[in-house]
């Protein structure tokens, strides 16, 4: 009965040597992260008169590339789009991007999407109501 206990015990320790790693890879020593451009706290979307407008603060461009605006209605549909190319000497500098007069202010949240080279930067909405 002992040389079983054993032989059960030997089998269960050889078991688990077996299942440690044989290989811990490194950790490395600082992962950087790639720089993106960098939208400031005032990036806006604003109705004035008829017509919608994105006023994007450029806080940070580390590269050259198009900026990118899609404006949406109540009902999320796209209805309407603009670009406008920026470079590492825009930073700091607010531009405007405007929807064109085709775009008829209705009462509900509108909003628009901010991208860089397909990607997200930021989402920014206006209540429109019977008033505006």
């Amino acid at each position: 009965m002992r040389l079983r206990t054993a032989g059960v015990l030997l089998g269960c320790v050889v078991t688990l040597v077996g299942c440690r790693p044989l290989y811990v890879p490194p950790i490395p020593a600082s992962i950087q992260g790639e720089e993106r451009v960098t939208l400031g706290k005032e990036t806006t979307l604003s109705v004035e008169g008829q017509r919608f407008i994105v006023a994007i603060a450029l806080a940070r461009v580390p590269s050259a590339g198009w900026l990118s605006v899609q404006w949406f209605d109540p009902a999320g549909r796209q209805v309407a789009a603009d670009s406008t190319w920026i470079a590492p000497d825009d930073e700091g500098l607010r531009r405007q991007l405007v929807a064109p007069p085709t775009v008829v202010p209705e009462p509900g949240r509108w909003w628009a999407i901010v991208s860089f080279d397909g990607g997200l930067l930021r989402q920014v909405f206006a209540v429109v109501t019977e008033e505006n």
